[in-house]
């Protein structure tokens, strides 16, 4: 939902031919930059999502659709982003040692 409430605003640097030149192709194809972009990083995400607490203050690290109850809780979202990286190559380094 575009401008949602509480959907951060998020700024990236690309250079402009690379932005017009994906911005003409996508809107040739009836898509947007936006949905694009949101689908390409959901497709990087695998079992591991960070949840923001019912209390708006504090965040979980999930692995896959269990109940985030028994998480521990994060206030630093920098905090959550490294203990889902330090999850996520867990499940990486257990993948390629299967294979």
């Amino acid at each position: 939902m575009p401008n949602a409430p509480k959907t951060p605003l998020r700024n990236i640097r690309v250079p402009d031919a690379e932005w017009l030149t994906a911005k003409a192709a996508l809107l040739a194809k009836g898509r947007n930059l936006t949905d694009t972009l949101r689908h390409e990083l959901r497709s990087h995400v695998g079992p591991i999502r960070i949840e923001r607490h019912v209390d708006d203050t504090t965040y979980w690290v999930v692995l896959d659709d269990r109940a985030p109850f028994d998480q521990p809780e994060y206030d630093n979202p920098d905090d959550a982003v490294t203990e889902a990286a330090r999850r996520y190559k867990q499940i990486l380094e257990t993948t390629e040692e299967d294979r």
